[in-house]
């Protein structure tokens, strides 16, 4: 019985173990520890949070989820939908619950942030998964594919090798929608250089890809079974001088500064 007892234990604590390295903790934050991710997003109740009010935001800047024209066969059914770095699930929850009769699943390498069963509705999964390695489903599975803000987990080599899963398991005549964001202000006084230029220079020390964004068209351009290219720019003010909104965009983005990410007043869906 002690033998028995022991082993339990040790298993115990072997996944604890597992657990607790799996994040660093940098300024009182949750980082995920994972030698195969160029993760620099935190993984914590306050990301979770800002994640949050972030796709919010975003809904209310693009007017809706959706810029790709698939609403008519999402509302008809048996589509099959694709969210790559689906973090928290907030993207794929809102749109599972419109189109109640299409299938959609979510894949992040981080699978602490995913929703429980009991938030989820019927017609949503997600999978834990790292995507440099390969999307786990086989060629031509999704109607529509998503994938939204992760320019900062690849380098430009690694993007466009996750754009060439991305077209790998959409369906022939399927759409993929990639949203993201550019580093670039507008009318920027001299503190807020002063900061863009220190982010700037930490994330390219850190190996992340800040200039992806605009390169996202060529990439598309290199892939010949892409065609129908389409891309659309929308300005986001930032600050008290536009009202409550610009608020609420100032402190969705300030989290993000103090852990030397950004905020943008450029966005591409493409």
């Amino acid at each position: 019985m002690a033998d028995r007892f022991s082993l339990h234990v040790n298993d115990v604590n072997s996944v604890a173990e597992n657990l607790l390295n799996q994040f660093k903790v940098i300024g009182g934050r949750n980082f995920l520890n994972h030698h195969e991710a160029n993760y620099f997003q935190p993984s914590d109740g306050i990301e979770i949070e800002r994640s949050m009010i972030g796709h919010m935001l975003t809904r209310y800047i693009w007017q809706g989820n959706i810029s790709a024209p698939v609403k008519e066969i999402l509302e008809n059914g048996g589509v099959y939908v694709l969210d790559v770095g689906c973090e928290a699930g907030y993207w794929i929850l809102d749109v599972a619950n419109d189109f109640p009769k299409s299938t959609f699943v979510g894949i992040d390498i981080v699978p602490n942030n995913f929703p429980q069963e009991h938030d989820r509705t019927h017609n949503v999964g997600f999978l834990e998964h790292n995507v440099l390695n390969g999307i786990p489903f086989p060629s031509e599975t999704f109607d529509y594919v998503h994938m939204a803000l992760m320019f900062l987990a690849f380098t430009e080599d690694q993007y466009l090798k996750v754009i060439h899963e991305l077209v790998r398991v959409t369906k022939h005549n399927g759409w993929i929608e990639i949203m993201e964001i550019e580093y670039k202000y507008i009318n920027q006084g001299n503190s807020t250089k002063f900061v863009q230029d220190a982010v700037l220079k930490k994330l390219k020390e850190e190996g992340a890809g800040i200039d992806i964004t605009s390169r996202i068209p060529d990439f598309l351009r290199l892939i010949d079974n892409i065609t129908d290219i389409e891309r659309k720019e929308v300005i986001v003010p930032l600050g008290g001088w536009y009202g409550r909104f610009g608020e609420y965009v100032s402190t969705c983005g300030t989290p993000m500064f103090n852990v030397s990410f950004y905020l943008t007043l450029n966005m591409f869906r493409y």
